[in-house]
């Protein structure tokens, strides 16, 4: 018996042993995966253009805007949206989205309105302030997209919006509720 219990000793000792480090072959494995991966690689994309735009919208009109607040934008519905469904799309408590629209709403950007539909509710819409704040983002997003664009070969841009037509239509489809609603 006492053979027993050492040899029950030693395996948990094996098994606690340090194996060799694999960190290496994993990292290989990691960087093999990141370069087959487009979707990988349009994220990475995203995100050091979006740095870009905001440190250039932060050099113009667009300064006291910041990424918090330009999160919420895109997930606002041309004719208003609601406070829960915003914070439901930005994955945030319906306090944390509501404080964030207060803070638009201290700026200018935003105004809530009565919700059609439902007198207790109110909309979250853009006010003309709001609108002209995302053209201007926009044309920066334009200016950049130019400047990228001499990296492509001729016709890439177009190229490119032709290939991601497809993506955001089918994403879009995925995404929709009952009626897709237009967002800015």
């Amino acid at each position: 018996m006492r053979k027993a219990i050492q040899k029950g000793a030693r395996s948990k000792k094996a098994r606690g042993a340090k194996q060799p480090s694999r960190r290496n072959e994993h990292l290989r494995a990691i960087e093999r995966a990141k370069k087959k991966s487009a979707l990988y690689r349009i994220i990475r994309i995203a995100r050091s253009i979006d740095e870009e735009a905001i440190r250039r919208a932060s050099e113009g009109e667009l300064m006291e805007l910041r990424r918090g607040h330009l999160a919420l934008l895109p997930h606002l519905d041309a004719e208003g949206t609601r406070i829960t469904t915003l914070a439901e799309r930005l994955g945030v408590t319906k306090q944390a989205a509501s404080q964030t629209v207060s803070e638009l709403e201290g700026l200018g950007l935003l105004e809530r309105i009565p919700d059609p539909n439902d007198g207790r509710a109110k909309l979250v819409t853009l006010t003309d302030a709001g609108w002209e704040r995302i053209l201007g983002g926009l044309e920066i997003l334009l200016e950049l997209e130019r400047e990228l664009s001499r990296h492509l070969p001729r016709g890439g841009l177009a190229a490119l919006r032709g290939l991601l037509d497809p993506l955001d239509d089918a994403l879009s489809e995925r995404d929709a509720d009952a009626e897709p609603q237009p967002q800015c």
